[in-house]
């Protein structure tokens, strides 16, 4: 026996194999190798196993001394020698290794008329029809009478399966196998609707949010006066704690007289006395206080004489449920006695303590920095829920089995079976057996229903969390340092580590776990459970699954994990390679536990269960019809539990049930409702239907509220089916199973009767109701004057539950319900629809930021806009889509001042929007603030903000969906079309980012940097994976091949190179050019590249050869951007010569020259169809050409700097453009010319200023006009011209009737404001004028000139009277005192000089500033000067002694708001206004009124006023 392997001077392996359970046919195999894979061909090869098998190989170690010797599941990765050296430790002499193996069919289940997701399981090949049925019945709950089938992939022919060979044959046509119900059904037309006249119903109730409040008594009338004296006096004590009693002598029903009670209240008062014991009403609602967890205070109220020990005993259910409760014992005593008050005071106290743990458990404040920055997910509830379901003694077979596993070298095991097979309560087995070697350092338990425990992220998040707090050390200090790194990098505008699970997951917990001693784990094992994968959500759960496959092999051998869930098709097949532990309901295993649990269950009711009784017939029953299945088990207990029967009649019931959860459910509805059915059904039906709909769980009042049902009702229908019912702490409802959901909305397995529609749009009706009735203006009461970051938010509790679900949800129910409505419902919801929109909007914009949604705004507006297409002919729905249109730009354009504080909702975000939109017209008159001169009429684009410098390069993803940028501040970001966010920060060139671009499968993004290098990243991980190193000198395009085989890139060193995307070598080098290569890129047949150089030529190059081709000389500069067209036909080139050029690829000429940009275009770009090219260009426009004609067709102005870089979107909708403004604009292609709307300076504005009347502002530009603006209308006035040159300062008299302007055309000009006319010319300077002001009186201008000198003139005659003569360097800023007494004058010599108006002569110099002065003015008491300089601080000057007073930081605002601010006043960027946070602008402001205040951008000029 000891010989199970031999092992010689060779590595051959002799062992011994079997078939499973069949000792007679064990033989001898010898294996070349110590790998599973040798050992299954040996046992294919020996055995004449089928080669597409799958084999299941356990092995046992037989032992004399042990019977039944457990198997192990052998996984693919195993190592031999790990088992035989687990052998060769036993002492035992008598020891065998034996490997016993399953052949097994692999076979896809998919349910034909459900929507349940397919399964795949694993097949003995014995008596394949039965076992697959019972496959079916396991995972998908239903009954064994079913027909199974394949259907032929091609002509769609359904051929029964009845025994393996016509599985085969399923498997080789189809992959798949499909099963219906022997008694198929379709829904009828009347059940379909039948909720159609529910709808009009709603919609005049009364929809107030609603919050649990207060107290509820439960009470006998027995002892109404006793209980009437103890409630008086506590609501004199707290007259605002709402207290809910029945007054109606509690002959009504008992969920009628509760009205909003137990459900509603915070805390229940159970007044016990011997009525109250016998009373059927006071029980039921004693046990629903306890069923929905409330906190519950007994008050004892017991006669003189009465035993309560006694009554312990008769009573001992009610007694049982305030077991180790504090109670008040008032003995009936009368009020005034002080026995009486000594127990009022230990109510109060117990009151005042339960109501305080209920408001604390409502706020979850996290306790750390770490728990801040993860915010982990809590499963307290959950382990809760499974302390009272989970039975002693079971599932403690999965300890040796988990033993035995950790031994290998495997780091994950993966649990899994159907749903009810138990396996979450295998794993909350593992939290209370695991013998002390093994730490569970992180438990995730995944719910479909529950947005957070269904998110990858999340479950990332808690397990580093939890790895935290329970190892600490070591791991902690790393985790916090990766922290810090990681908020500096969101401080930074970068992406946040945690937004990747996949990277979250190697650097947390892969790499951390890796810092722990090994030698501290030599003898223990740290395990991470994950429960239920399969109820992650499936759109994401990919991350997870990769996680599992890729990372958790990386782990230290001290660490495993262990997941469980059903095998879904995508989960079964990624964890294939991993340890795959198969828990199957007829197991011996499962089968004895279930035998546990029952007779647990039962003695809890009935005893002490007998050997013979009809108790033990009933467990072992029902042990039998369960076959496995622990949801059947624990629904047929809490069945029989609710109905109180006795072992008998439980007997006959059970036995009268069918196998699968779909009997069970059925089974109970017939007992529930045997009397008065009609009517209950239909209230079981509501109520379940507003359960199965909702999108998340939730509390009793929310679900009334959120479905239009009375809560009356929604307490009865809990308490009468309990059984199948979870209620979660703080009385949180849902279905305790997936399968409830699943059975009775499905028409083919429960029948008409039963079945069950979700009611979407009635939810979407009281969703809508809910919103209009309660949002309103700062719901959380904010500080206007505050940012809040998102966890200030989350601390907020200003959104009841019902109403946050309503602001999360309302247009999910939309979405689902919308189109199965009938149309007079439809007509109905668009009506609701409309008054939202026109009466709530902003405030649901609020609602949203205060739960950290903002991006919900988009796919909202996508799926109410795509829904209400086809009904744009009725008024209203063209009202809401035009609105909701406005809301999509709000949230686009200005996200970054949503981001900073909900309020600004009313503020930026108002006083920005267009002036001529609906959403605008219909909200202003929230604003606080309008914006005249420069506010828009209509949207033209979005905005991206987030770069810190310069954007370089733009490009549009293959799938429209996402723009990828490069800039100056070396980082490549990829931002969502849709939200606008940034949603990953590419970091790692060390230089500016030149170049980006997409390729053509979008797996990949490409970039080129002045670091000389090509970087390709991963557009899902956000990491670099490839570098490709060559180029000498700054690259300045790079790009992929449309087979996305090759990256082209040129760089500055006059190459072209082609690098392989695979190994990411270097394939061609292409030389001819002469000077710097500026663009590339690739013909759409992947076999030409296009090239433009400094050497002002384009160049045509074979990818095949390397040689040039064909060359393009006709540019007189520079070719700075070349793009081929998507027909092959073109190649466009722009240059610094300003133009745009078209060259016919086929015969080399110039087809055409597009003439019309002011300055270099940067870059051009074909649209998909290759009749439009964009181009961009540094007169800050992007320029639309036909390429038919050749003429321009639109003209889009807003960038305030040039623009480097435009594209196309694949869809041709928009084009994105890229500026050294710093931002990302998209355009769309269809609206009218943004030029349009802002009109104004077609140059730069140099200076701004406002008329001492507030009602012009003036402009000076560098187009060499003077412009005059209303600041009432925002309409120009006049424009002045006359200049020749730059006009550099503005300036009004102080009776608002002249101009007076200074310009690098070295004059100084004066103008009437009434007419417009120039009425002097002022000449004397030799250079630039840079600053004019005009003296109190009006008589004397003053200006300042790159001469170097001040000179004084007279308004009268227009002589220069005196000049000022001391500066060394130009003369930045001129001012005169308020008593005309001095001039003060600030210049680049880093000094600032005090005239005497009079005499001219310089009165002092004032020294301190360490770079040139900017900006110079008087305070209103001329006796102090302040001045602003480049060294960014400002100063506080003494005229009379010339002393500096104060310095301060400078931020480019008017120097003199620096020291006393005015109402109107700058702060980071904002306008404020009394502190309140009114615009974000982040540049210099120009001028203040009272009331106004004005900048300028570029060309155009802006002034904001504050409203009346």
């Amino acid at each position: 026996m000891g010989n199970y392997a031999s092992r010689t001077g060779n590595p051959e392996l002799v062992v011994t194999v079997q078939p499973y359970n069949d000792n007679k046919a064990r033989k001898t195999i010898v294996l070349t190798e110590t790998t599973v894979d040798c050992l299954r061909n040996k046992i294919i090869e020996v055995f004449g196993e089928d080669q597409d098998s799958a084999l299941h190989i356990y092995y046992r170690i037989l032992r004399k001394s042990v019977n039944n010797q457990s198997r192990y599941l052998l996984s693919r990765n195993a190592n031999l020698v790990d088992i035989f050296n687990e052998v060769e430790t036993l002492l035992e002499k008598q020891k065998q290794l034996l490997f016993e193996y399953n052949s097994l069919f692999v076979v896809v289940i998919s349910s034909k008329h459900s929507a349940q997701p397919d399964v795949i399981v694993e097949l003995e090949k014995v008596d394949i029809v039965a076992e697959l049925k019972e496959m079916i019945v396991e995972h998908f709950g239903v009954g064994s009478n079913v027909r199974i089938y394949y259907q032929n992939s091609e002509t769609d022919a359904k051929t029964i399966i009845k025994n393996e060979k016509s599985l085969k044959l399923g498997l080789i046509n189809s992959g798949r196998v499909y099963f219906e119900l022997l008694e198929t059904k379709t829904i009828p037309d009347e059940i379909k609707l039948s909720t159609s006249t529910a709808i009009s119903t709603l919609t005049q109730r009364d929809a107030k949010s609603y919050r649990d409040l207060g107290l509820f008594i439960s009470y006998n009338w027995s002892t109404k006066q006793n209980v009437n004296a103890v409630v008086n006096k506590l609501s004199v004590l707290k007259p605002d704690l709402p207290i809910w009693r029945d007054t109606e002598k509690m002959e009504s029903d008992i969920y009628d007289s509760m009205g909003s009670g137990i459900a509603g209240c915070q805390v229940v008062v159970a007044c016990f006395s011997l009525g109250y014991l016998e009373s059927p009403n006071c029980m039921l609602e004693l046990g629903f206080a306890q069923d929905l967890r409330k906190p519950i205070i007994p008050v004892f109220f017991f006669e003189e004489g009465e035993d309560i020990t006694t009554l312990r005993q008769k009573y001992s259910k009610a007694f049982l449920i305030i077991a180790s409760k504090k109670y008040s014992d008032f003995k009936r005593w009368d009020a005034l006695d002080s026995n009486w008050e000594a127990a009022f005071d230990i109510f109060v106290k117990e009151v005042e303590c339960a109501l305080n743990k209920v408001a604390l458990s409502a706020v979850v404040v996290p306790n750390s920095p770490l728990e801040v920055w993860l915010v982990p997910e809590s499963f307290d509830a959950d382990l809760e829920a499974y302390t009272l379901e989970y039975v002693p003694g079971t599932c403690l077979w999965i300890v040796p089995a988990l033993e035995a596993w950790t031994r290998t070298k495997e780091r994950v095991m993966y649990l899994n079976g159907g749903a009810g097979t138990g396996k979450s309560l295998i794993v909350y087995s593992l939290t209370k057996n695991l013998p002390g070697n093994f730490v569970i350092g992180a438990l995730f338990i995944c719910r479909y229903n529950n947005v957070r425990k269904s998110d990858p992220i999340v479950l990332v998040s808690t397990i580093v969390c939890s790895l935290c707090l329970s190892l600490g050390g070591a791991y902690r200090q790393y985790v916090e340092v990766e922290m810090e790194e990681d908020c500096a990098r969101v401080k930074d505008k970068k992406q946040s580590l945690l937004k990747t699970p996949v990277k979250a997951f190697k650097v947390l917990v892969v790499d951390g776990l890796k810092k722990l001693l090994v030698s501290e784990w030599k003898t223990k094992t740290l395990l991470i459970v994950i429960d239920a994968l399969d109820e992650l959500n499936r759109e994401t759960r990919h991350s997870v699954l990769k996680i599992l496959t890729t990372l958790c092999p990386e782990l230290p051998g001290f660490v495993k994990i262990v997941t469980t869930g059903r095998p879904e098709c995508d989960i079964y097949y990624a964890l294939q390679e991993l340890s795959p532990f198969v828990l199957r309901p007829g197991d011996n295993n499962n089968t004895a536990d279930l035998q546990v649990f029952v007779k647990y269950r039962l003695q809890a009711l009935w005893g002490l269960i007998l050997q013979g009784t009809d108790a033990e017939k009933c467990c072992e029953a029902l042990v039998e019809k369960a076959d496995g299945l622990f949801i059947y088990a624990r629904n047929v207990c809490e069945y029989i539990k609710k109905q109180n029967l006795d072992p008998k009649q439980a007997l006959v019931d059970v036995e009268a049930l069918t196998s699968g959860s779909d009997g069970v459910y059925r089974a109970i509805i017939e007992r529930e409702l045997q009397t008065n059915r009609a009517e209950r059904l239909a209230q079981f039906k509501c109520v379940f239907a507003v359960l199965f709909t909702a999108q998340r769980p939730l509390t009793l009042g929310s679900l009334a509220n959120i479905g239009g049902l009375d809560i009356c009702n929604v307490e009865s229908v809990v308490s009468e089916f309990r059984s199948i019912l979870k209620i979660e702490h703080g009385g949180i409802v849902s279905a305790i199973h997936k399968s409830v959901k699943d059975f009775f909305t499905d028409f083919t397995r429960c029948g008409g009767e039963l079945f069950i529609h979700t009611v979407d749009a009635s939810l979407a009706v009281c969703c809508l109701q809910i919103l209009i009735s309660n949002l309103s203006h700062n719901m959380a009461h904010l500080d206007p004057a505050k940012f809040y970051s998102k966890d200030e938010l989350a601390q907020l509790t200003v959104l009841n539950e019902d109403f946050q679900y309503a602001v999360l949800f309302w247009a999910s129910h939309f979405k689902l319900g919308f189109s199965k409505a009938s149309v007079v419902d439809q007509q109905a919801i668009i009506k609701l629809l409309y008054e939202f929109c026109t009466k709530t909007l902003p405030y649901y914009l609020e609602a949203l930021l205060l739960v950290s949604k903002l991006n919900d705004v988009f796919p909202m507006v996508h799926s109410v806009s795509d829904i209400l297409s086809g009904f744009t002919h009725i008024e209203e729905v063209k009202t809401v889509l035009s609105l909701l249109n406005d809301l999509k730009f709000v949230a686009v354009n200005f996200r970054t001042q949503l981001l900073a504080s909900p309020l600004q909702v009313y503020n930026h975000a108002l006083i920005a929007v267009p002036l001529e939109t609906k959403y605008y017209c219909l909200y202003q008159g929230l604003a606080p603030a309008r914006r005249t001169i420069g506010a828009e009429k209509e949207w033209s684009l979005f905005t991206l903000l987030g770069h810190s410098n310069n954007v370089r390069s733009v490009a549009y993803s293959p799938d429209s969906q996402t723009v990828v940028s490069g800039s100056s501040d070396n980082t490549v970001k990829l931002w969502s079309v849709e939200t606008g966010e940034c949603v990953k920060t590419l970091v790692g060139h060390s230089g500016w980012v030149n170049s980006v671009a997409f390729s053509p499968d979008s797996i990949f993004v490409v970039s080129g940097s002045r670091d000389n290098t090509v970087k390709l990243w991963s557009v899902e991980t956000g990491e670099c994976v490839k570098t490709f190193v060559g180029h000498s000198s700054s690259v300045d395009s790079a790009t992929f091949s449309p087979d996305s085989k090759f990256v082209v890139s040129g760089s500055n060193d006059k190459t072209v190179k082609l690098w392989s995307v695979e190994t990411g070598e270097l394939s061609k080098t292409l030389v001819g050019h002469s000077g710097w290569v500026f663009s590339v890129a690739f013909s759409p047949d992947s076999m030409t590249v296009v090239s433009g150089s400094a050497d002002k030529t384009v160049k045509l190059w074979s990818i095949e050869t390397g040689e040039c081709v064909k060359t393009f000389v006709g540019n007189a500069s520079r070719v700075i951007s070349v793009a081929f067209s998507p027909d092959s036909k073109f190649v466009v080139s722009g240059s610094d010569d300003k133009t745009v050029k078209l060259w016919s690829v086929e015969t080399g000429e110039l087809s055409k020259t597009l003439v019309g940009h002011s300055g270099w275009v940067f870059s051009v770009a074909f649209s998909p169809d290759s009749k439009t090219v964009v181009s961009g260009s540094a007169d800050k426009t992007v320029k639309l050409w036909s390429v038919e004609t050749g003429e321009c067709g639109k003209t889009f102005v807003g960038n305030a700097s040039r623009v480097n870089s435009v594209a196309f979107s694949p869809d041709s909708k928009f084009v994105v453009s890229g500026s050294d403004d710093k931002t990302v604009k998209l355009w769309s292609v269809e609206i009218r010319e943004l030029s349009k709307a802002l009109k104004g300076h077609s140059e730069g504005v140099r200076s701004v200023a406002f008329s001492p009347d507030s009602i012009f502002v003036v402009s000076g530009s560098s187009d060499n006009t003077v412009k005059l603006w209303s600041v009432e209308t925002g309409e120009i006035s006049q424009t002045l011209v006359g200049h020749s040159n730059s006009v550099n300062s503005v300036a009004f008299s102080p009776d608002s009737k002249t101009v007076v302007s200074g310009s690098a055309d070295k004059t100084v000009k004066l103008w009437s404001v009434e007419t417009g006319e120039l009425f002097k010319t002022l000449v004397g300077h030799s250079n630039s004028v840079t600053s004019v002001s005009l003296s109190p009186d009006g008589n004397t201008v003053v200006s300042g000139s790159d001469d170097k000198t001040v000179k004084l003139w007279s308004v009268e005659t227009g002589e220069c009277s005196k000049t000022l003569v001391g500066h060394t360097l130009f003369v930045n800023s001129v001012a005169f005192s308020p008593d005309s007494i001095f001039v003060v004058s600030g210049s680049r010599d880093n000094t600032v000089k005090l005239w005497f108006v009079e005499t001219g002569e310089l009165s002092k110099t004032l020294k301190g500033h360490s770079e040139g002065v900017r900006s110079v003015a008087f305070l209103p008491d001329s006796k102090t000067v302040v001045s602003g300089s480049v060294d960014m601080t400002v100063k506080l000057w003494s005229v009379e002694t010339g002393e500096c007073l104060e310095t301060r930081d400078w931020d480019g605002i008017d120097v003199r708001d620096t020291f006393f601010p005015s109402e109107l006043t700058v702060q980071d960027g904002w306008i404020c206004f009394d502190k309140i946070l009114l615009y974000f602008i982040g540049r210099n402001i120009n001028g203040f009124s009272e009331s106004s205040v004005s900048w300028h951008m570029a060309n155009n000029v802006f002034c904001l006023t504050l409203k009346n």
